[in-house]
Parts: C-alpha cells; structure tokens; sequence
C-alpha cells in the first residue's frame, strides 16, 4: 500500500495533460482470460462433443471420378491449312471439348442415363434420425414401375415381407400389396415389386419416386465435366452423392450412351453416300437386263452367230473409250447434283453433303468430310447449346470457306472432264470410222453390245465402290473418345471428419475468449484502478472493499477489519495532500460523485469517523439538499437543518447535533427539502457558517450532491480545501473521470482525491479487490483470526474469494 503514500498532489493552475484512455488493455485481457481459463477448457470440450455428435449423424458424401479423352475433333480451314503447309502454324490438332461437355451434360443424353438406371426411384433407410440412402441392389426384391410425369416428388415408405409388401402412402393410408403384381396408386404412379430371392427378411426403407425433369435435374447438379489440365483433349468427369456405387453406374452408363450418339453423327454422311450408291447399282441393274434382252432378240431375229474378229477389235476399242467416257460423265452428273445441292438448298449449314466417292480426288474428299464435320460440330451445339455460343460464327465462316473451295474444285474437276471427253471422242471416232465399213448388221449388234459393256462397267464401278463404304461404315463404329482411368471411388469429401473437429474445438475456444473481450471491450464501467490511471492524474488516495454491514460509520463498529485499515490508509494519505487545521481554521472536505448510488454518503460518514477516532472535532455537513442520505443512515430526525439557518428561521448553534455514541463527531442536518437549493447555497449566510464552523472544528466534511446530475456542489467550492471524487467499482461509468477531470482543470473541484468505493473481489474478469480479500486480514487480525488465516488451503482460497 505504499504506492499512495508517494503519491505527490500538486495544485497548478495549468491545466494538466491527462491520459487518454487507450481502446483495450491487453494485458488486462490476458490476466481476464487465463483467470477464466477453466472455462475457456470446457467449451472447448463441449464443442469437441458437439462435433461429433453433429458427424454421428450426417449422411458421408464420396466422389466418384473418372476421365477421357477425345481424337480427331480438330476444327481447321483452309488459311490454317496454308500455314500448317509453310511451316509456320503449329501441326497439332485444335481440340474443342466444351462441345463434348455440352452434350455430355445435355437433358436428352441424361433422360437416357435416368431411364436406364431407373434413377426416378431413390432409396433411404428409414432411421430414427437421419435417413441414410443405399443402391437399390442390395435390396432382397427390385422395384420399377411407370410414373406419371406431372407430379412432384413424393414419398412411401415401404415394409418388405416375406409374402408381402406393405405401402404407407404420403396421405398416412397404407396398402398391402403381393409381388409380380402392378399395384396402382393413388399419387397416380404404379408400382411393381418382384423378389429377387426366395427367403426374403423384413427389410423396412423410404422409397422417394421423382419425375425425369427432377431426377435429371438432380444428376445435372451432382455431376462434373470439366477439362483436364493435362490434355487440351481430356475431361474429367466426377460425381459427388451419398451412394458410390450408383455414381459409378451412372458414369459407366453416360460413356456408354455418349458412344453411341457420336458413333451415329458421325455415320449419318457415310450412310447417305451408301443410299445413293444402292439406288445407283438398282437402276445399272435394270438397264443391263434390257439391253440383254434387246442382243437376244436382235440375233434371234436376223439369224447371227459371233461378229466379226476386226468388227469385234474394233468394238473392243470403241467400248473402252466410251466406258472411260462413261464413267467420267457419271462422275461428272454426280459433281453437277451435289454442285446443284449446295447452289439451290436454301439452308446449306443444316444440309449433309454426300462425299462422291466415285470422283477420286483427294483434295475435294477431304474438302467434303471437312464440311460435314463442321456441320455435324454445328449440329450439335444448336440441339445441346444455346444460339449465343461463341463458336458458332467461327463454324459458319469455316463452312462458308470450305464450301467456296468445293464449288471451284468441282469446276475445275468437270472442266478436266470435258477435255477429256474431247480427246476420247477423238480417238473413238477413228475406232468408229473403221468400224463402219463392216457390214450393218454387224454394225448394229456390235453398238448394242457397246452399250452393255458399258453399262457392265459401271455396274462393276458401282459394286466396287458400294464395298469400299461398307468397309468405311464398319470402321466408323469405332467411336473417337477413350475411357482413360475407370470410374472408381476415391473416397470420402463430406463432412470433412478432421476440419469438424478443428472447426468445433476452435469455436469451443474462441466463443468464450470473444465473450470476454467483448465483455472487456464493450464495458464502459471502471473495472480496475487501471481503468482511472489510464484516464486522470489526479491521484487514487482510497480504495475501499465493498462491505454488507448494518453500521454505515463502519470504521467506529469494526475497527480491525480490511475496511476500517483501508479507510485509515486513506486518512494518511489524506494528510499527505495538506488537510488538517491550519492557523487555526478548519480544513473542509468536500465528497461528491458523478452520480447516485456510489457511496458517496457512505464514504462522507467514514471518512468523518475516522477522522474523529484520532481525537479531532468534525463536523458531518448533508449538503444533499434535493436527496439527503446522511439523517436517516444516523437515525436523527431532518426536521432542523441548513434549509432552517439559511432562511433564518434556526440560529447554528441550534441545527448543530453531537453523535452521542461517537466523541468528538458532529452533525448538522439537511434540513426540510427546500424548492430552490442552488440559491439557497448562494446566501450570504453560507460564508458565516463556514467562518463559525472553522474556529470550532479541525475537520469539516460536506456531503455533497452528485455533480453529474446537478449543480448544487459548485456553489461549495470556495469553501474546500480538498475534494474527494468518490467511484463505486463496477458502477461508474469510464467518462465520469473524464468530467472530473473537466470540472477539476476549469478550478470547480479543488484539490482532488479519487475513493474507489465498494471494490469486489470477484475473480470473473479479474475484480478490481482480487488482492485484498486475504492479505489485510491476516496482517492486521488478532491471534484468533491469524491462526484461522493459516489453518489451510481450502481456507486460503475461500477467503480469497
């Protein structure tokens, strides 16, 4: 306690700088939070528990993944060809998967995965808490049936017996139903159960029945296609849900539907080219079998064997050339239909060109498959996109190119026709020249036979090239994705066990610690004499323990107890700061506070009573005129006061009362409750009672007003000597010492000394007492009370407290 004994009061005129209060403590915080420790250990313990108990009961969620890759879904044209050819732009293909996600993803391709896999109908475990779901494989009897698409998803909740299945409707009715045997229902679906086994045990489970629009909606949401970072052709595909083995099926079965979609886009031109070539080899097919008949009927009738040899030669010759001019004018009618099909057709981007085979040029057979793949690109983002997809304009720029490129190819390829014919025609003419000086009617059979030749040959042409797709459509059964890795479960992602369990301890710890720092940060009360040092320079010349005694002059009722020291340690220091008689005038102690209720009145009758124990006179002024206190805790009647000695109505030897029990100890009422204190304050007649009181006593102690709530007090200060701010722990609020500090600078407190009164001992936040409890009572208690203090442990700590 010497730390107020040092304690230097200098009265300045200057106004003095006082501290600011900063925004926390922190070693405060520190000391609050490991003195609450314990409680920080069981929170965090009860959000361990609650971790896992909320673990117990979700539903594990794992990821199925798997990945592909794709070949030949390269988009080029013609420019990038020019470059690939100098060299100078990259040879390798530009692959687009985003179509191939779209259409993996697309509603028509998972209504099929759903309508395989029956995914309409989704199990769970009836639980008592949560529902846990499972593949419907490992159930004892398969469910299916027909649903009706206009409702919404609803409930049953299903009982597998022996002979029997039991129905409980989402309506409450329950049905009773046999196996192999449809089972109408009143929601509109059907539903047909059939053993799976012969010994069926009872098996109870929730079975949710959805629409497809839900049921792909929901495998829409769980399932992941995304590009791999590996491959600029590769995706990964993932489904995250409760039941892996479904997603693996799911997956398998997506791949399986995606094959054959593509296997027939792709097959869709080679199978037009195919038709064409079929209705082609029916139409040479006929024509042959009447000139057949035509030979047969002409030398049946004019009666003719075999040609002859040199009529023969020269028919050999002539038929050659005309098969070659044949073949070349077939070819050159096929280029005139497909030129014709890509001048006239209205909407040529969503028009199959067929690949004329029979016309053996490379560069217009890569031209037309170049073609039909941007179309078939095309196709697919319009039925699986949306109109605004960015790469449709790149599409129809490409298509517009390469179709420019066929039309001039094919123009050049037909005027090479021409030329041709031109020279054959010259040569046959030369064959037919010879040819006509033989006789007529071997002239005439020798033409008939030309035209069957020629039609053998392109029957024969026809047949060849007819194989030649066959072969081309059964390799395009090959599809061009790749399953790379398998779908397989890789585990478990929800809930995450070990974040849980960290995010329960650690809001097992924080929540108390925020608790306490918002209860250190937000409380505006003065909890600690931190609190006032951080915010004055004025001096703390008391700290007083709170006390539950019936006697408020406590320090004349119990005069060795911790509050009876600590208010003579307050006298000392009182004495310190220069009170006490002086040229034979009393000194005048002026107590007030901020407001009611923090014991300013209990610390006015102590400080009296402590003063009047060392053998000097003083007088107990209740200058509390609006609430006076001080009458009714001494038990003396408030019917003479200073209300009386300043309207004249007592003389001041008449309001003066002694305290009889106490020598030495003087009381002057209050008085009646006046209408107009703050004026009666200002009487003249308050001068002449200070002036008389001052001859008579040594200490004179004003009870006065609390400051924050009205004025009354100031009228006093040209009477003090010394004032004593009193501050309840706990109670006060922090910016009542910075108004102190306000009215102490401006000179309307003089002299003053901060009481902090009814200090607890409460470890909860650390208590402003918490080293007083123990300590005054050992050091200054009797033989009886020293040998209690230092009987234990358990003593120890419940005096402590």
């Amino acid at each position: 306690m010497s730390e107020f004994l040092d304690t230097d009061i200098a009265l300045t005129d200057a106004k003095p700088a006082h501290p600011k209060p900063g925004p926390i403590d922190i070693m405060r915080l520190l000391k609050v939070i490991l003195g609450n420790f314990h409680w920080i250990l069981l929170s965090t313990l009860i959000g361990f528990f609650v971790a896992r108990t909320w673990l117990r009961y979700q539903v594990p969620v794992y990821r199925v993944a798997a990945s592909m890759s794709f070949d030949n879904l390269e988009v080029s044209s013609a420019a990038n060809n020019i470059l690939k050819i100098a060299g100078i732009a990259d040879d390798k293909p530009i692959i687009q998967v985003a179509n191939e996600i779209q259409i993996l993803t697309s509603f028509d391709l998972l209504s099929n995965v759903v309508d395989s896999l029956h995914l309409q109908l989704q199990f769970a475990s009836d639980g008592r808490i949560k529902q846990q779901p499972f593949y419907p494989q490992n159930l004892p009897v398969e469910v299916s049936g027909r649903f009706s698409p206009s409702l919404s998803a609803h409930s049953y909740k299903i009982e597998v017996l022996p002979a029997k299945v039991v129905i409980t409707m989402p309506n409450g009715n329950v049905a009773t139903v046999n196996y192999n045997a449809l089972t109408p229902l009143p929601t509109g679906d059907t539903l047909l159960f059939t053993k799976k086994q012969d010994n069926i045990a009872v098996r109870k489970f929730i079975l949710r029945v959805l629409t497809q629009a839900e049921a792909v909606k929901e495998l829409q949401a769980k399932l992941s296609i995304v590009p791999a970072n590996e491959s600029p052709n590769m995706i990964r595909l993932s489904i995250t849900d409760d039941v892996p083995q479904e997603s693996i099926a799911i997956i398998n079965t997506l791949i399986h539907f995606y094959d054959v979609a593509s296997i027939d886009y792709k097959n869709k031109a080679i199978r037009k080219a195919q038709q064409f070539l079929v209705r082609r080899i029916d139409e040479v097919l006929v024509e042959i079998d009447s000139i057949n008949n035509v030979i047969a009927d002409f030398r049946v009738r004019n009666k003719l064997l075999e040609p002859l040899a040199e009529a023969s030669n020269s028919l050999t010759q002539m038929r050659s050339l005309e098969q070659q001019v044949v073949a070349d004018a077939l070819r050159d009618t096929i280029l005139a239909d497909v030129e014709k099909q890509l001048l006239t057709v209205t909407d040529v981007r969503k028009k199959i060109v067929a690949n004329p085979l029979s016309v053996q040029d490379g560069v217009l057979g890569g031209l037309f498959n170049q073609y039909n793949g941007l179309l078939f690109n095309r196709i697919r983002i319009e039925e699986n996109g949306t109109p605004d997809d960015p790469t449709l304009p790149l599409l129809e720029r490409q298509m517009k190119e390469v179709r420019e490129n066929i039309l001039k190819n094919i123009q050049i390829i037909r005027l090479n026709y021409k030329r041709q014919k031109d020279m054959v025609g010259s040569e046959s003419r030369k064959f037919e020249t010879r040819f006509n000086s033989l006789p007529i009617i071997d002239q005439e059979l020798q033409k008939i036979r030309r035209q069957l030749g020629l039609k053998e040959g392109i029957f024969q042409t026809l047949l060849q090239k007819k194989e030649d797709v066959g072969v081309q459509l059964a390799s395009a059964n090959i599809n061009s994705a790749r399953l790379i890795d398998i779908p397989r479960n890789t585990g478990n992602v929800a809930p995450d066990v070990k974040k849980v369990q960290v995010v329960g301890v650690a809001v097992g710890v924080v929540l108390p610690i925020l608790i306490i720092f918002l209860a250190v940060f937000l409380n505006k009360r003065v909890e600690s004499r931190s609190d006032i040092e951080n915010s004055t320079l004025y001096p703390v010349i008391g700290e007083i323990s709170e006390v539950d005694t019936g006697s408020i002059i406590h320090v004349l009722t119990h005069g060795k107890d911790l509050v009876s020291e600590q208010y003579r340690l307050l006298r000392s220091n009182l004495q310190f700061m220069g009170t006490g008689k002086q040229d034979g005038q009393a000194q005048v102690i002026l107590v007030t506070s901020f407001m009611r209720d923090e014991g300013k009145s209990f610390s006015s009758l102590n400080v009296a009573g402590i003063f009047a124990q060392t053998g000097k006179k003083v007088c107990l002024l209740e200058f509390d005129l609006r609430r006076p206190k001080l009458s009714k805790a001494l038990q003396r009647p408030n019917l003479t006061g200073i209300a009386n000695y300043v309207i004249g109505d007592k003389q001041l030897e008449d309001i003066i009362q002694p305290i009889t029990q106490y020598n030495n100890l003087h009381f002057i009422a209050s008085g009646p409750l006046a209408p107009n204190p703050a004026e009666m304050l200002l009487s003249p007649k308050m001068e002449e009672m200070f002036a008389y009181l001052k001859t008579q006593y040594d200490y004179i102690i004003l009870d006065s007003a609390p400051i924050g709530l009205v004025s009354d007090t100031f009228s006093l200060t040209k009477y003090v000597d010394t004032t004593l701010y009193v501050i309840r722990h706990k109670l006060s609020l922090k910016p009542s010492i910075q108004f102190m500090n306000e009215m102490a600078d401006e000179a309307k407190l003089r002299n003053v000394g901060i009481i902090v009164n009814g200090i607890k001992s409460s470890k909860f936040l650390y208590g402003y007492g918490y080293k007083y409890g123990y300590y005054y009572s050992y050091v200054y208690g009797n033989d009886e009370t020293e040998a209690t203090a230092g009987s234990g442990f358990f003593t120890k700590w419940f005096r402590s407290k």
